[in-house]
């Protein structure tokens, strides 16, 4: 179950500052041991304005501020985010967009997979490119195509690696967008 409060200002045409706070209680199928039992409660804070810079360009940066409670011990962590996406304008209904992330988490208590001698921190860095084309010929449907990369660093060796994703997807319109409401 999740619980988000949502929060929405829009003091000016060109920028609007959005905000919400997320109770997730999380509750996984995979028996673990018991220190690395990653069922809890993560409890987010984010905060995200927006600005829209002219000419059909759009600047969304965003700090997220996470604190997960959970079974094992592994796994009670704080985080913070720092992140920015930077959208395009359409061009013959396409937009391309691209935008990058920073991360740090800190852990509570010496990890398992370390022998209990050391609390894990974690470092992330991450890229994102995507090109969508909304078609309105079929109802707004929109495909997206996305590349994405990310760098986890961790001063535990187990949970330190790189990553590349690719992501095919498709967004479809909620009926009150295809009312125009």
């Amino acid at each position: 179950c999740c619980l988000w409060i949502i929060v929405m200002s829009r003091p000016a045409e060109t920028w609007s500052i959005d905000g919400s706070a997320a109770v997730t209680h999380l509750d996984f199928y995979v028996d673990l041991a018991d220190e690395q039992d990653r069922d809890g409660t993560l409890f987010r804070l984010l905060l995200s304005p927006s600005a829209d810079l002219g000419d059909g360009w759009k600047l969304t940066p965003a700090l997220t501020f996470s604190r997960s409670s959970t079974e094992g011990a592994d796994f009670d962590s704080r985080g913070v985010r720092l992140e920015t996406a930077l959208a395009s304008p359409t061009l013959s209904g396409f937009q391309l967009s691209g935008g990058f992330f920073y991360a740090l988490d800190r852990y509570d208590h010496d990890n398992s997979v370390a022998g209990f001698v050391v609390k894990r921190k974690d470092a992330a860095l991450g890229l994102t490119l995507a090109l969508q084309r909304r078609c309105d010929e079929l109802l707004g449907v929109t495909p997206v195509l996305a590349v994405a990369w990310s760098a986890h660093g961790s001063n535990i060796d187990a949970y330190d690696y790189d990553r590349w994703t690719v992501t095919i997807g498709i967004g479809i319109p909620l009926i009150g967008d295809l009312l125009g409401g």
